[in-house]
């Protein structure tokens, strides 16, 4: 199949394409949602908790973009059910906080956790 060949090459040359595709793709979050324990926010404890100082950071940052922000409000908060204190962003569309972050952060803290995984550079 990959026997260093023309055909090979383009084989090798559209798999990667496909792939690249699919790694940009809502499919390919939501799979790597699943796989590392991501949910949406699903008690009112955590939606309460969560929500406010999720859209105090778009908020914030909505003002310091001055228009330029559609893709803002496109954004998921979501929960790992892990006591570790970490956060992460996942794709264009995710931004998740541990239970132990949840837990050991002020929400001025956490405010620039998440204000720091948008990662607005």
């Amino acid at each position: 199949m990959l026997g260093g060949t023309v055909e090979s090459f383009i084989f090798a040359g559209i798999l990667h394409i496909l792939l690249v595709i699919l790694s940009l793709s809502q499919i390919a979050e939501k799979l790597l949602r699943f796989l590392n324990g991501i949910r949406k926010l699903e008690t009112n404890e955590e939606k309460e908790y969560l929500n406010p100082i999720f859209k105090e950071v778009i908020n914030t940052t909505e003002k310091q973009l001055k228009g330029k922000n559609s893709w803002l409000h496109k954004i998921d908060i979501c929960v790992i059910d892990q006591m570790s204190v970490n956060a992460c962003a996942i794709g264009s569309r995710t931004i998740a906080v541990t239970k132990g972050a949840m837990k050991a952060f002020s929400n001025e803290q956490l405010k620039g956790v998440i204000a720091h995984e948008l990662n607005l550079n």
